[in-house]
């Protein structure tokens, strides 16, 4: 049988363990600007098919003013990226914890994609990787270059939420419960 102290453990490592997990990026809302036509397709929770024409289940857009921002369900730590786009363009896509500072990598621009880098030579592409470990609330994705004719089919991210403040509360309760029964287990 577990002694009390012991459960009490277990229990706080579990907390710390569950907050931890790398897990799938919840959108709490995704913004574009004005000319980007059906912006929904981007957050819809499918890939477009490669080769897919630019503008068949995609957001799309002519011209290079034009961006999306994806504003997360709370801050996490991202670990990768998978994003379908156009293939004969080039894009960035920059993170921010408050919507308005971007670039938090160290650098203006926290990943580049460029023209052609993919797998196929028309139509939608997806692209992969992981990421530095960036703490972010926000992406922003951008065309740059290319023919002017740009299109995001899907963006999605893995990380790890930052844990809230009330869970380090909890474990650190959790700690001082089990220092003071192993304490008290020690005077008796």
């Amino acid at each position: 049988m577990k002694r009390p102290a012991q459960t009490l453990l277990a229990l706080v490592a579990a907390l710390g363990f569950s907050a931890a997990q790398a897990d799938a990026v919840n959108f709490a809302a995704v913004t574009a600007s004005a000319n980007v036509n059906t912006p929904d397709y981007a957050h819809d929770g499918v890939f477009p098919a490669e080769w897919t024409d630019w503008t068949t289940t995609t957001a799309w857009w002519t011209g290079f003013d034009e961006s999306m921002v994806f504003e997360f369900d709370q801050v996490y730590v991202l670990t990768h990226y998978d994003v379908s786009l156009d293939n004969n363009d080039s894009y960035e896509i920059q993170f921010s914890l408050d919507g308005t500072t971007w670039g938090l990598s160290g650098a203006p621009v926290d990943l580049s994609i460029g023209a052609g880098e993919g797998n196929v030579g028309y139509g939608m592409d997806t692209f992969s990787g992981d990421i530095a470990s960036i703490r972010a609330k926000y992406a922003r994705v951008m065309a740059v270059g290319g023919d002017g004719y740009n299109s995001v089919g899907e963006l999605s991210f893995n990380a790890a939420p930052v844990p809230e403040p009330e869970t380090y509360a909890l474990m650190l309760a959790g700690l001082g419960l089990v220092g003071f029964a192993a304490r008290r287990r020690a005077r008796d």
